[in-house]
């Protein structure tokens, strides 16, 4: 592959408008734009939405999950998300995609979606005996908003290859979101931490959650472990508000890493689009994940992390099996399982 054609590889619409995210959320957390420039941004990003494949879109939306902008409506309400205009507009764009196909726009029908819907339904009728209804209807909303993205992304995957492009961006939002926790490390070798913790308060938390947030951790956070006859040291948390929500994200990236170890295990490189997806980059970035869990300080979710652990180290010992003899090991598994409950089930009757 000459230069010509890996610039035109890498040179897409797509490309560019996760550059432009992310210089502009950089620019906005440095200062160098002022924070009413998350609208300008948003705008940007939204035409895109709107007038991308919607596959790009999709994509797009799943690589910048942890990079969304808060939007400073008012002074006193700047902490909404700018991601739930983009997965509105997606569900728009798959709503409505159907007049073209046949009379109305539909969502398909599954049982999924069935299930979703009594969930609302239970949900509007709870609102008749709330004590606050307007606060559930906004938890209404805002839930919807989350499951949207759900619907549009299973319209949108059509095959095998769909899914996998999926999960890569997916990967590529939590590599942006593990490089902010190390930079975050690497930072508090050189400055004080007070310093680090005003700093980051007032110019980092107030692009992503809003101003009053902000202003909350300057005076109290998570982000720090105090020891009796010790200094205190920095739980990196990254983009997050705390190193908790921090450590829970880093464990959803192992069963994607997994995925990957098994699914590619015999040309790795040519499947994952070149040499930094092989199979010791991905190995590299579990090492880096579970290194990120530990410094989080968060104890609960190392417990958390060892399944996930368990199976990225199960997918790489055994990832020169054949698919079928994993298949059969899942097989017996599962029918021990079912001997168990049944034994269990005649002990206790």
């Amino acid at each position: 592959m000459n230069l010509e054609s890996l610039v035109r590889k890498i040179a897409t619409p797509l490309a560019a408008a996760l550059a432009v995210e992310i210089v502009g959320v950089v620019f906005l957390m440095v200062g160098i734009l002022p924070k009413e420039a998350a609208f300008f941004l948003a705008g940007i990003l939204a035409f895109f939405v709107i007038f991308a494949p919607l596959k790009s879109a999709v994509l797009f939306a799943v690589f910048s999950i942890p990079l969304y902008t808060a939007l400073p409506i008012t002074e006193s309400f700047d902490s909404m998300a700018s991601w739930r205009i983009i997965v509105a507009i997606l569900f728009l764009r798959v709503l409505l995609r159907s007049p073209w196909a046949g009379k109305y726009p539909r969502i398909p029908l599954t049982r999924l979606s069935i299930v979703v819907g009594l969930f609302f339904i239970f949900g509007a009728l709870s609102l008749l005996v709330a004590r606050e209804p307007m606060f559930g209807v906004k938890k209404l909303a805002y839930l919807a908003n989350i499951f949207s993205l759900f619907f549009v992304i299973q319209a949108t995957i059509k095959n095998k290859d769909d899914f996998i492009a999926v999960l890569k961006y997916a990967l590529g939002g939590f590599i942006v979101t593990l490089a902010a926790g190390y930079a975050q490390f690497t930072a508090v070798l050189f400055a004080p931490l007070y310093s680090f913790w005003l700093w980051w308060a007032a110019h980092v938390i107030p692009v992503f959650y809003g101003a009053d947030l902000g202003r909350l951790l300057t005076h109290a956070n998570t982000w720090f472990s105090y020891y009796k006859n010790g200094e205190p040291t920095l739980r990196i948390f990254s983009v997050f508000p705390d190193s908790h929500s921090f450590a829970l994200y880093m464990v959803l990236i192992l069963p994607i890493l997994s995925i990957f170890l098994l699914k590619f295990k015999r040309a790795p490189s040519r499947a994952l689009g070149g040499t930094l997806f092989n199979i010791s980059a991905l190995a590299g970035i579990a090492v880096l994940v579970l290194l990120a869990i530990i410094f989080s300080g968060t104890r609960g979710v190392w417990i958390g992390a060892v399944p996930s652990f368990l199976f990225v180290l199960i997918s790489f010992l055994f990832l020169k099996l054949h698919v079928k003899k994993i298949e059969r090991i899942v097989k017996i598994l599962r029918e021990t399982r079912e001997r168990f409950a049944t034994v269990l089930y005649i002990g206790l009757v």
